[in-house]
């Protein structure tokens, strides 16, 4: 998991006056000239808390929940909303654009309201409320955002994500061929106590420990995979140091608590494993 960059550069204004000159329905385009001033208004509140770090203090929503001119400015935005889509996923690395940030299993497949736009219908064209995710991460969060006055998932353009390691795998290898798996979060590097409470929110929304456990057999297949087909010749010691190095580097690229990363580490303790897969096969 890492910040994400910000779309901070964008003329959010504009982009929502462009949106409502691109409506071809003039019932619909009159109402949302009617609302373009306050919408604008909120827009202001939302880069205030935004800039002040305190998005969990924004006030409720001046429009009826579900506004359907309003989402219509998101659902049927048309070129504007793709621009803008497209802006957003320009602004970051690459691996940030190969998996979603919010769970680092799926591509990010879709666009993530912060402040939900069934809630929050005015901020939904709101680029500073668009976090790229994954459907199934989108799905599961839902309408869930804050959670008794404080935020209850990771927002990716705002959180200072800890660089030490919170989440870890524990392995049974009662059957070393079949590894068991488990993955845990714990405070045990001191992580500033305000933000592992939003980790620890995060991860149960979105069912992550669960869904890394899930995958974790399908990640076991590709690492036996890798070295038997890059490693014939490897020694189990070679193994072992092929397998920290690749979850080193998959650290530097994904995040120190990317759930792979984290998994290939944890299975080179246990040298079982890998003298399992040198035995020949009866």
């Amino acid at each position: 998991m890492k910040k994400l960059n910000p779309p901070t550069s964008i003329d959010h204004n504009t982009t929502f006056a462009d949106i409502i000159d691109a409506k071809r329905d003039a019932i619909v385009k009159a109402d949302l000239q009617t609302k373009k001033s306050t919408v604008l208004e909120k827009y202001v509140e939302y880069e205030l808390h935004f800039n002040n770090q305190t998005i969990a203090n924004i006030t409720p929503s001046a429009f009826s929940q579900g506004d359907k001119n309003l989402l219509a400015c998101y659902l049927s935005g048309g070129t504007k909303i793709a621009e803008l889509k497209k802006h957003i996923k320009l602004l970051q690395d690459k691996y940030a654009n190969e998996k979603c940030m919010y769970c680092r299993i799926k591509d990010p497949d879709s666009y993530d309201h912060f402040l939900p736009k069934e809630d929050y219908p005015e901020f939904c064209a709101l680029g500073l409320n668009l976090i790229p995710c994954c459907t199934t991460c989108n799905k599961k969060k839902d309408r869930y955002w804050r959670e008794s006055g404080k935020t209850g998932i990771i927002n990716f353009y705002l959180d200072d994500l800890p660089s030490k390691q919170f989440l870890f795998a524990d392995i049974s290898l009662a059957d070393p061929a079949t590894p068991s798996i488990t993955f845990k979060i714990d405070n045990r590097n001191k992580i500033t106590a305000s933000i592992f409470e939003i980790i620890k929110k995060h991860f149960k929304r979105l069912e992550l420990l669960v869904r890394y456990k899930d995958k974790s057999d399908t990640a076991i297949s590709e690492l036996e995979r890798t070295l038997t087909t890059f490693g014939k010749k490897l020694t189990v010691a070679d193994e072992v140091i092929a397998t920290l190095e690749y979850a080193q580097q998959l650290s530097l690229d994904y995040g120190v608590n990317y759930w792979k990363a984290v998994l290939y580490e944890e299975i080179t303790k246990h040298l079982i494993f890998f003298e399992t897969r040198k035995k020949p096969k009866m």
